[in-house]
């Protein structure tokens, strides 16, 4: 049997403690369903190591697609909003509204699935992707894809809360970092690929060719799950007063209160990055496309560089990644030279692609053994401030301009990066990789 499946020395230390330092007891739900989580168990370690890795990528893939369609609208929205009859601004909730139910569903899907075998949940999620973008893609009246948009912010929730917790699970805690990164690298691989090439679909064959090229994306994500993923039981149900006791945990709520603050910063800037690069920096639309791919593709270089850096320097690496966007933002407000705000775009989206994995592995060390309820917060925290900055960045466009909106992000990331460093103390924070490993050990 692999070593990551014997049962480690409990952890020790302010990680894997209660708020009052106390040493923190096992969950009623730990005890649930032993020969379920036994079989599972048996199923996990016996998957030769190609498939466990194939079905590391099978998930990638889910956020990949998970990503794409949630940005998808933002390239083409002029072009929807002309053939169903609405303003541009209507047209916008589009992306709000995913984010929003998302935030909602991340926690309520959590719970409601009990112990149900991961793998289902993830397949349902997939389904109801699959459904959403056909949906949108048959849209006749903006009603109906509102309603499509709603069902994929619910598929949104679920699947990130559950499936970017399973890299532990399925490859053991030596490579669970390589794994949650390569979870995690489908967000970077959707913005630097999947968004463009979706919406180049859509600009060449218009935008119901785009959901349907999704929808087919989304079926062989389903299908690869289907094939690659093993049975993966719960472990133990996630209840309400497991999310009420985590939002006890001083570490948590920093985590959390991190998350808002950073991502919400992120979102007032970046989703009027484009409108200010070419309106007040002068960029042609060549330079433009330009900053973006870099901006995407040194978001996937900071994915992976974030592993191993926050496993040893948990702390350090969190408050990095967020001063990155702070003073990417604020510089980018004031630069008026092309090329300057091509680095600016490459630094800023370093910070931007190791924010993910930095913040989720905090919180997922805070709550060493509720780490899917923890995730569920966290996506919670994440999808609400996406929400929240672009409607923060619309109201800071509407008063100042597209600088304003930079300016303001910049601030909140800012303040989010200072309240960290104050709120926490320098110490080695062993990694919620680790932490994982010894929660799953010990439930099964």
């Amino acid at each position: 049997m692999p070593s990551w499946c014997s049962t480690p020395t409990p952890a020790t230390g302010p990680t894997s403690s209660t708020p009052n330092g106390s040493s923190p007891r096992r969950s009623s739900s730990s005890t649930a369903e032993p020969g379920r989580a036994a079989a599972s168990r048996t199923k996990e370690t016996s998957m030769p190591s190609t498939r466990r890795w194939g079905a590391v990528l099978a998930i990638a893939l889910g956020t990949f697609v998970l990503v794409t369609n949630e940005f998808l609208p933002v390239g083409l929205l002029p072009q929807i909003a002309g053939s169903l009859g609405v303003s541009p601004v209507i047209a916008g909730t589009m992306v709000t509204a995913p984010a929003i139910v998302a935030a909602v569903a991340a926690p309520l899907l959590t719970v409601a699935a009990g112990a149900l075998d991961r793998k289902l949940f993830l397949v349902g999620m997939m389904v109801t992707f699959t459904i959403a973008d056909a949906l949108a893609a048959f849209a006749a009246t903006f009603t109906v894809m509102l309603i499509a948009r709603i069902v994929l912010g619910a598929g949104i929730g679920g699947f990130w809360a559950i499936g970017g917790t399973l890299g532990n699970r399925l490859v053991g805690a030596r490579y669970a970092g390589r794994a949650t990164a390569i979870i995690f690298g489908g967000i970077s691989v959707a913005t630097v690929i999947g968004v463009p090439a979706a919406v180049a679909v859509g600009l060449a064959a218009g935008w119901r060719a785009a959901f349907a090229a999704t929808a087919v994306l989304a079926l062989g994500a389903l299908v690869l799950l289907l094939i690659l993923l093993p049975t993966l039981g719960a472990g133990g149900a996630v209840r309400w007063k497991t999310l009420t006791t985590l939002l006890r945990s001083r570490a948590a709520r920093i985590g959390l209160f991190t998350t808002i603050l950073s991502v919400t910063g992120h979102f007032v800037g970046y989703t009027f990055i484009s409108a200010f690069l070419l309106s007040r920096v002068g960029m042609s639309p060549a330079a433009l496309t330009l900053g973006l791919f870099v901006f995407g593709v040194a978001g996937l270089t900071g994915n992976f560089l974030v592993g191993p850096l926050a496993r040893r320097h948990l702390r350090t690496t969190v408050a990095t990644a967020i001063v990155l966007i702070a003073g990417s933002a604020g510089v980018l407000a004031v630069a008026a030279d092309t090329w300057m705000s091509v680095i600016l775009m490459g630094a800023w989206g370093l910070g931007y692609g190791a924010v993910p994995v930095a913040l989720q592995t905090w919180i997922g060390a805070a709550a060493p053994k509720e780490f899917e309820a923890a995730s569920s917060l966290y996506i919670a925290s994440f999808q609400g401030s996406i929400a929240t900055g672009s409607l923060v960045g619309g109201l800071a466009v509407g008063v100042g301009g597209t600088p304003t909106a930079l300016i303001v992000g910049a601030a909140l990331a800012a303040s989010a990066a200072v309240a960290f460093v104050v709120t926490t103390r320098p110490r080695t924070t062993r990694s919620h990789i680790e932490i994982a490993a010894t929660m799953i050990d010990e439930t099964l």
